[in-house]
């Protein structure tokens, strides 16, 4: 693609009525569409490995800790360079539809107080709609956004699937049933119960898994291990395989969503949950491992002050409530 790009803006072969620049990338769409699925689906896999390699190998993690203070990489972590493609992915519909960029360098820019000059990249608003390259521009507008928007989406996928093992392979006393066809773990929040006891929150697309957290270290430890990557992105964070992980989370029930009778989002960050009876299909657990009923309100504190808490809460309350809308339209069908 790049020897394509090079020949068309070539200055010996330039053409202002011939030359297409728009076409170089509608003939590699596929080819682009094509690649990134397959470096998505190698995504966790290529994490995993540079995490077991830093846990094996003290000069590997030594080398990555060195170049995140390097000027050469930015100060760039590797999980971030990774991140590259897909940003660079999204920038070529804006390529092609037009727009105005200025240099990404905002931190020198505000040390040094100067103004960089924009960068045009407006094909689409610079060309005439009477030149031959016009249709061929949109089509490639197009192209592009097709492919931003399937990787976007396999991306979504895979993360919540990686999510999900992760939540069962990290939790003790898991259902094994949490690994079911079709279901996806869209997030996962903290919280408190009524009598004060820390809970990670697990929603998913037809149910929520209640947890809390497990204690580590020596008696009376207040320290808590947080669920590798659940809130980093796909796969960031995983320690080791899954053998030697040691829970972070003990399962306490899961809700079926269809059981929900009703969701109230109270004053001083409550969120209180009140159940129906469960029909003969639910997946909600209505008994403790001891084999004592469990209740059928429930009130969590999300905290929303501390920095970044509300827009998580937010999210985490309009996603719950969203879901269970839902979940109970495909019951009705």
């Amino acid at each position: 693609m790049l020897a394509s790009m090079k020949e068309v803006c070539d200055d010996q072969s330039w053409s202002p009525t011939d030359s297409k620049i728009s076409e170089v990338f509608l003939e590699n769409s596929h080819k682009l569409e094509k690649l990134y699925v397959i470096y998505i689906d190698n995504r966790e896999r290529s994490e995993k490995t540079i995490m077991d390699c830093q846990n094996k190998d003290e000069n590997f993690k030594n080398f990555l800790a060195q170049c995140t203070k390097s000027r050469e990489t930015k100060f760039t972590e590797l999980k971030e360079l990774l991140l590259k493609p897909f940003q660079r992915l999204t920038r070529y519909p804006l390529l092609l539809r037009g727009k105005i960029l200025h240099s990404p360098n905002t931190s020198h820019q505000k040390k040094t107080n100067s103004t960089y000059p924009p960068i045009h990249t407006e094909l689409n608003k610079q060309t005439p709609d009477t030149h031959a390259e016009k249709p061929i521009i949109l089509q490639a507008i197009t192209a592009m956004e097709n492919i931003a928007h399937s990787v976007d989406e396999k991306m979504g996928q895979i993360k919540s699937t990686v999510l999900l093992f992760q939540a069962q392979r990290e939790t003790k006393d898991c259902p094994a049933t949490i690994i079911a066809n079709n279901r996806k773990c869209l997030l996962t929040i903290d919280a408190m119960d009524n009598r004060a006891v820390r809970n990670k929150l697990f929603l998913c697309n037809d149910l929520i898994m209640v947890t809390t957290y497990e204690k580590t270290g020596g008696f009376g430890s207040a320290y808590f291990r947080p669920l590798a990557a659940a809130e980093g992105g796909i796969g960031g964070g995983a320690g080791g395989s899954a053998g030697n992980i040691r829970p972070s989370y003990k399962f306490l029930r899961f809700i079926d969503l269809l059981d929900i009778e009703d969701v109230e989002d109270l004053a001083d960050d409550i969120l209180k949950i009140k159940l129906r009876t469960p029909g003969p299909n639910s997946l909600s657990t209505l008994t403790s491992l001891n084999g004592s009923p469990l209740p059928m309100v429930l009130d969590f504190k999300i905290d929303s002050q501390a920095a970044g808490n509300a827009k998580n809460r937010f999210t985490f309350v309009q996603t719950f409530q969203n879901e269970i809308k839902l979940a109970r339209k495909h019951a009705q069908k």
